[in-house]
């Protein structure tokens, strides 16, 4: 199976802090970003999705 990529969003430092804990014990899940507000984790995630897109699709073109 492969790595797990999770983006922790959570206004409280502490949350945050433990989340992170419990995830970090964990090898096969990847942090990749933590964020306060949930405007900009939510743009991290956009931003993350068109690097994949972009990546698949430029995998797809290769074949053609």
């Amino acid at each position: 199976m492969g790595t797990i990529k999770a983006i922790i969003i959570d206004d409280e430092s502490l949350a945050r802090d433990l989340v992170r804990s419990y995830l970090g014990a964990h090898k096969e899940i990847e942090i990749l970003g933590e964020y306060s507000d949930g405007f900009q984790g939510l743009k991290a995630i956009v931003y993350i999705n068109r690097k994949v897109y972009h990546h698949i699709n430029s995998k797809v073109y290769q074949f053609l």
